[in-house]
C-alpha cells in the first residue's frame, strides 16, 4: 500500500517538528490512511493529533480551507525570513484581518 508507506514517515515528521505540547491536525483527502491498523496505531499513541478527512470521494469538503492557507504561505510566509517568532505572528495575523 504506497499511500501508507508515504504517510507514516510524513507522519513522523510532522510529529517530530513540533514542541510535545502543539497540537496537530493531519488531514487526508481520502482517509486510506484512517483504515491501515498500522497507521491508526500510530496516530492513537498522540494524543495531540486531531484527525481530518473529507467525506468519501469529495475534494472540496476543504477547498476553501486548503486555498486560504495556500495564499497565507506564498504571500505572507515564504517571501519572509522573520527574524523573531513574534514578527511571523504579527504578520500572519494581520494578513487576513487587512
Amino acid at each position: 500500500m504506497k499511500t501508507v508507506a508515504t504517510t507514516i514517515p510524513a507522519f513522523i515528521m510532522a510529529v517530530g517538528n513540533r514542541p510535545d505540547t502543539w497540537k496537530l491536525i493531519f488531514y487526508t483527502y481520502l482517509g486510506i490512511q484512517y483504515v491501515c491498523n498500522e497507521f491508526r496505531g500510530w496516530l492513537e499513541e498522540y494524543t495531540l493529533v486531531e484527525r481530518s478527512m473529507n467525506r468519501n470521494g469529495d475534494y472540496w469538503d476543504k477547498a476553501v480551507e486548503i486555498s486560504f492557507f495556500k495564499s497565507l504561505k506564498v504571500e505572507c510566509v515564504y517571501p519572509y525570513k522573520y527574524k523573531i517568532r513574534i514578527e511571523a505572528a504579527v504578520s500572519i495575523f494581520e494578513y487576513p484581518e487587512t
